[in-house]
């Protein structure tokens, strides 16, 4: 099972540019299959394995901002922690 948060975004060119840049400021993120559980336009998302969300959303490009962030709580349990509607 991953551990770690799910970064949903747009499409997969976000997805991908998320990535790069995340990879840049130093964060542990795969690019992974959106869970049966998650909805993406796109059916990929990142994984982020390790490091705060926040840091991480801070990272991102302006133009690069995900749809939503889940954590993983156990096997195919996850806990919606952002989307552009609302923060916690």
């Amino acid at each position: 099972m991953d551990k770690g948060i799910y970064i949903l975004f747009d499409s997969v060119h976000y997805v991908l540019r998320g990535e790069k840049m995340l990879h840049k400021a130093g964060f542990s993120v795969r690019v992974r299959p959106v869970p049966r559980r998650l909805s993406s336009d796109c059916g990929v998302c990142l994984l982020l394995e390790s490091g705060d969300f926040n840091q991480a959303l801070a990272a991102l490009p302006d133009n690069t901002i995900p749809n939503a962030a889940y954590r993983i709580v156990g096997k195919e349990q996850y806990q919606l922690i952002w989307s552009q509607e609302r923060t916690e």
